[in-house]
């Protein structure tokens, strides 16, 4: 990823673009979040099935979250770990 950076009037015209990615991003992290307790449910329930359709669909979501970050971060943005903000590197150049 090379970084990219904005003035401030780019940075407003290109967070239209990135709102339903990032938006996206967060409500599948708060599915695979809601759904990694099921999972630890499961996990320690002898007998119980660990595939199946529930982590079919996770793995599915994992690698549509990967693909988003991918999506943007290609804009040149950082993306932080707990996906709750993003940061548009602006110059001082206005």
């Amino acid at each position: 990823m090379s970084l990219r950076y904005y003035t401030v009037k780019e940075a407003n015209a290109t967070l239209p673009e990135l709102e339903p990615l990032v938006g996206r991003v967060l409500e599948l992290r708060a599915r695979l979040s809601h759904e990694s307790r099921a999972i630890d449910a499961l996990s320690v329930t002898p007998g119980s099935d660990l595939g199946g359709p529930l982590f079919s669909r996770l793995t599915v979501e994992v690698g549509e979250i990967e693909d988003l970050i991918e999506r943007i971060q290609s804009y040149g943005c950082v993306l932080t770990v707990s996906y709750t903000h993003l940061t548009l590197p602006t110059s001082d150049l206005v």
